[in-house]
Parts: structure tokens; sequence; C-alpha cells
């Protein structure tokens, strides 16, 4: 488990390896649920705030889930979603959300369905990899910018659940006062490299800012991580996350999420905290 920074979005973040999953299920329907139904949860404990939790496949093998437990409601403001391809069209609708107090956003999202393509969860979907979007009321590939605006949300990422088929866009959306992660990057293979695609970072982080387009070799950090352990990790060991930067602890924590494309890693999601 690794905890995140305090006012970013989820408190702790924890990744279930597949092969220790068995020995869970008595203790965590929750996650019982994720395997039973290949599918993502949100899921409500008396007593505390919801936790999501979404497995990562290679092909039909699943190889890890990851839970992600939301903060205290008095202290973050943000939104987690779940959504599901609607039969037999190429679209998607809200299957699942934590909205906390943002009734009017819960109230669009209620309503609302992208085809493959529109909207952040559409663009998962046809992508296959991880999605950002920043400055959510002004970004003309968010939909909901009214709403957003009027919740003081600001970036958003969507995540790819694929097995065999595609499962679901898991989106998760931090506010100004409570960010989904200090750092956001989504790094897609290219060659025998991983080149930056797609990115956004707090201002405190600026000293380990990478610029669109920047190369990693596999072997580096959380990305030799990844290829290593072929499923989700974390880490909270500084050489790892401050690997190639120049920043000095800027990020104390960080996740990993692959996602796979014909057997292979095609794209890398970090969240860093």
């Amino acid at each position: 488990m690794i905890a995140t920074r305090t006012k970013t979005y989820f408190s702790d973040v924890v990744v279930y390896d597949a092969v220790d999953i068995q020995n869970r299920f008595a203790g965590d329907a929750g996650l019982a649920a994720v395997v039973r139904l290949n599918a993502p949860q949100l899921v409500s404990t008396d007593g505390q705030t919801e936790r999501l939790l979404f497995p990562v496949f290679n092909s039909r093998d699943l190889l890890s889930v990851v839970s992600m437990q939301i903060g205290e409601p008095s202290d973050v403001v943000g939104v987690t979603e779940i959504w599901e391809p609607v039969a037999p069209y190429q679209e998607v609708k809200l299957a699942a959300g934590s909205f906390g107090p943002l009734e009017r956003f819960q109230n669009v999202s209620s309503f609302v369905r992208f085809e493959k393509g529109n909207g952040l969860p559409g663009q998962v979907w046809e992508t296959g990899q991880s999605v950002i979007h920043d400055d959510l009321a002004n970004h003309p590939g968010f939909l909901r910018a009214a709403g957003a605006s009027a919740g003081s949300l600001q970036t958003a990422i969507g995540i790819p659940v694929f097995s065999d088929h595609f499962i679901a866009t898991v989106v998760l959306i931090g506010s100004v006062k409570a960010p989904v992660a200090t750092a956001c990057e989504v790094w897609g293979r290219s060659g025998d490299q991983f080149e930056l695609q797609s990115a956004v970072y707090q201002p405190f982080a600026d000293e380990s800012q990478f610029d669109i387009g920047h190369t990693l070799s596999p072997e580096t950090g959380l990305l030799e991580l990844v290829c290593q352990h072929r499923g989700a990790v974390t880490s909270s060991d500084s050489d790892t996350l401050m690997a190639d930067r120049d920043g000095w602890k800027a990020f104390s924590s960080g996740l990993a999420i692959p996602s796979y494309i014909d057997g292979k890693i095609a794209s890398v999601t970090k969240l860093l905290f």
C-alpha cells in the first residue's frame, strides 16, 4: 500500500497481484466481485468513503487489481466514474459513480451517453489507452465542461479496462484543491522506448516535468517495474520515482498501470503523488 499526499483526491492505493487475490476473497467482497465479474467496482463500507477497484488484464489473463481509496469528503472534492458499453450500440453509459457534494455534475452524467471516440470515456475506448483532459471548464473535448466549472473540477484522466474486449473506462476527476495526483502521465510504447504522450503536473512539481515527446528506456524507474512485473505496480522508493528527473523529492509515491495490445505493453499510465 502507498499513502498519497495530503489533499489529493485519493488517500491510499493498493495493488493486488492475481496470484495473491484468491487468498483475500473471504475478507474482501469488493475484490471478489471484481474477479467474478471481470469489471471495475465502486465499493461502500460502513463508516468509510468509497473505494474504487479495477482489474488489469493482458488479453483474458488477470494480472492485478488496483484499489484506490477516496479521501474523506470533508477534505476533498472530486469524482470517480465507471463507464461501461451499452450493447448493441457503440456507446458507453455511467454504470457507477462517486460524486460527493457535486449533485449537478452527477445529474448531468447520469443522463449522458458517449459514442466510441467522443468525450473522455469514448476517447479512451477508441484509443485503448489512458487519456488526460486538463482545464476542464475550457477543454473542447470534455463535454461536461459547464458542470466541471461549477464544481471547480480541474483535471480528468480516463483509464481503459480491456481484456480480450473493451470492458469499461474508469474516469478519475480531481479539483483545484484536491487533484487526482501530483503528476499524471501517459507513456506510449515507441519502438524500444516509451514516449510521453500526455501529462499534467501540479505547480510545485515544475522541476520534475517532462516535455511531451520525451522518451525513456523501459529500464527506467516505474517503467522498468511494470515491464518486469507485467501488472500494475506501486513504489515509494525515491530513486525509482525520480529516475531521470531533475527535481528533488517532488514525489513520495507512485502507481503505474500497463495497457496491453496483442499481448504486449502498449502504454503505461503513471499517477505520481
